[in-house]
């Protein structure tokens, strides 16, 4: 497992599935996803970058020959079916007793503080029925009525729902 990977597939994944080079930068230096050290933030004499953007302009070329994503155009890709069960698998350490639990990250933009977030939950998503429509069905239809969805707000868990039924 490589974590660089990794944590490009779950930065694409939290942004909706689709992301830039740009956007991918901003999650990383947030802290999100994987654990910056004063190396990976010192500017390099390659086109005067971070290290650590070097390290996510380097790694597209893989995760597309290994079907994890797609390249949407240029410095913009998109997760695959196939990235989506890798960061799966290493949330999970490949386990599949674990394989009925997913993780909804929840943009920022969309919910600028957690407490946002957490009264949608409570009002809004309870209000409605707990119906739960997503940008991308196709990360939920697999899941089997009683599968477990924690619902994640930056890097903290603030909610939980089971999945009743599908479509």
């Amino acid at each position: 497992m490589n974590i660089w990977e990794i944590a490009i597939l779950r930065s694409i994944d939290h942004r909706g599935g689709e992301a830039a080079n740009k956007q991918i930068y901003t999650d990383l230096e947030s802290g999100a996803f994987i654990d910056l050290t004063k190396n990976d933030l010192r500017i390099t004499q390659y086109g005067n970058r971070k290290a650590y953007q070097n390290q996510v302009r380097s790694h597209p070329a893989n995760l597309t020959q290994s079907k994890d994503i797609q390249r949407v155009s240029h410095g913009v890709y998109a997760i695959t079916e196939e990235g989506m069960k890798r960061t799966d698998e290493a949330d999970t350490g490949g386990d599949t007793v674990t394989s009925h639990i997913r993780i909804f990250p929840h943009s920022q933009e969309e919910f600028p503080f957690e407490d946002d977030l957490t009264a949608w939950l409570l009002t809004t998503l309870r209000g409605g029925g707990g119906v739960y429509h997503l940008r991308r069905a196709d990360r939920v239809k697999n899941l089997p009525p009683g599968s477990l969805v924690l619902f994640r707000y930056g890097q903290k868990l603030v909610g939980e729902a089971v999945v009743r039924k599908g479509k």
